[in-house]
């Protein structure tokens, strides 16, 4: 028995000096290849150490093993740091497409712009890490057989959720929004409720891959038809977060399904959509064969053997430009203040407007043209017919050292984070409802594509989502006597995955 004892303790010691080995090969292995590979005309030393300060933070955060309590601030950190180098830090090798800047870039504006995003992240966090809650603090009720929603409830929400989803997103106009705003979103809020649904199956060991495969597979239906590729994409990424949340590995076809939708489909979607313009067509009116016809064209006109060549390669290439933003803060830091002064603030005025809702504000603006547009037709990044065309999204760091310099790079993202903190203190108590709304509230809050405008009223939906995520983890449930034993060590699964464990 001591024997096996030892055994027992030994296995998860050596799994995780593997893992911990693995993740600094990784950050070490990037370096060198980010030194060797970076354009030295675009980025310099200090970016390149940036990039691998934001991989390493996020490999840290995988591998922290944190106190009871403590659990939400490690997802935090691992999707902050994760998704800064996916934007900024990983885009230091690939080419850039300097076409599109007004201005004639330096080297010293695209560091700016992978040391900024570092920054920028780094004092979120730091946030986050002032106002959350302690450890010990805040802990979710004990985990077992009867936590989440019921089959039931899980099958209707499921069903309910995602044809408001498909119907939404098929037939949603500018005066739709206009009267219901994103309210049929919160209400069945499809980014709150897949998480919760993988996270069911891992805490309290019971299938309810019925309910999530209704949920993916609306959501891939909504691609179909919209070629919105984030629909499904995100969903996919926020049911992959929860199995880190809960420290559980991640199936590796899971994520090669995801690859392989963005590396086949984000080529074609360009021409799917000119294709549907040229047929006089719209989302709303396309029957499924027309859309099967569609993408089959789409998708042969990119990969087949006959139209290999320089178009393919660049249209690979537009794929992995996708993650890339460096150009629009290099943009802002080439041009600010030598041609558009410092904004101090203006561009963050609309924001109390943004968050009252058109029930009581009817006569608001369209908050595309109102909180975006005009500033990128003020920076000279984009003009009102462009704008119409596409949307281009400028990065909360760059927002920020537009508003204030430097300052703004430190401060801004410090009340961000703040205000994060505290919206971890309410989160459900609940394990599986729990689990939905950290995995929200990461992925809406912790992320800086886009302008801040955009950021804080997710803030108010984040907070809905909570509240809907705790009432289904209810309905339907009988009142049962206090639970007994303990929380299900869900670190110790990490570590050793064929570990008995007693249900509570």
């Amino acid at each position: 028995m001591a024997e096996l004892a030892s055994s027992g303790t030994t296995r998860p010691k050596r799994n995780a000096a593997v893992g911990d080995l693995l993740a600094v090969v990784v950050v070490v292995g990037w370096s060198a290849a980010a030194a060797a590979l970076v354009d030295v005309r675009l980025y310099d030393g200090y970016a390149v150490a940036a990039s691998a300060a934001m991989l390493g933070a996020a490999a840290w955060f995988l591998r922290w093993a944190p106190p009871p309590g403590r659990e939400p601030f490690r997802l935090l950190g691992f999707f902050v740091c994760g998704q800064a180098f996916l934007s900024s830090g990983l885009s230091i090798i690939s080419k850039m497409d300097t076409a599109p800047l007004m201005v004639a870039p330096r080297q010293e504006d695209f560091s700016f712009a992978v040391e900024a995003t570092l920054v920028f992240a780094l004092m979120f966090l730091f946030g986050a890490l002032l106002t959350a809650p302690r450890a010990g603090e805040h802990l979710p009720s004990n985990s077992g057989p009867t936590a989440g929603p019921t089959r039931l409830t899980g099958l209707v929400v499921a069903v309910i959720g995602t044809a408001l989803s498909i119907n939404f997103a098929l037939t949603t106009t500018i005066d739709s929004v206009g009267r219901f705003g994103t309210l049929p979103l919160v209400l069945f809020n499809m980014g709150a409720f897949a998480p919760m649904l993988a996270a069911q199956s891992v805490i309290t060991g019971r299938n309810r891959h019925w309910a999530l495969g209704i949920v993916l597979a609306g959501q891939a239906l909504i691609t179909f038809y919209t070629s919105m590729l984030g629909v499904v994409v995100l969903t996919m990424r926020d049911v992959l977060l929860a199995r880190v949340y809960l420290r559980k590995s991640v199936p590796i076809w899971f994520i090669g399904a995801m690859i392989g939708i963005m590396v086949a489909l984000n080529p074609a979607k360009s021409l799917f959509r000119t294709a549907l313009a040229k047929s006089g067509g719209t989302t709303a009116t396309i029957d499924l064969a027309q859309a099967t016809s569609l993408w089959t064209d789409a998708v042969e006109t990119t990969w087949s053997t006959r139209h290999r060549g320089a178009s393919r390669g660049s249209d690979v290439e537009a794929t992995s430009r996708r993650l890339d933003y460096n150009w629009l803060a290099a943009h802002v830091h080439r041009t600010v203040p030598h041609r558009v002064g410092y904004q101090m603030g203006e561009t963050y005025a609309i924001i109390p407007t943004m968050l009252i809702p058109r029930a009581i504000n009817p006569d608001k603006p369209n908050s595309a043209w109102y909180a975006r547009g005009q500033w990128l037709v003020k920076l000279g990044i984009q003009d009102r017919r462009t704008f119409e065309l596409a949307a281009i999204s400028l990065p909360a760091p760059a927002e920020a050292y537009w508003n204030f310099g430097w300052f703004g790079v430190f401060f801004v993202p410090l009340l961000l984070g703040s205000g994060v903190g505290l919206m971890l203190r309410v989160a459900p108590k609940d394990p599986v409802a729990r689990a939905g709304y950290i995995v929200l509230l990461a992925a809406s809050l912790g992320q800086f594509l886009d302008m801040v405008v955009w950021i804080v009223p997710s803030f108010v939906s984040v907070g809905a989502a909570g509240v809907l995520l705790a009432l289904y983890s209810r309905i339907g449930r009988r009142r049962s006597s206090a639970p007994t034993g303990e929380p299900r060590n869900t670190d110790r699964l990490l570590d050793d995955p064929g570990a008995p464990v007693a249900e509570t």
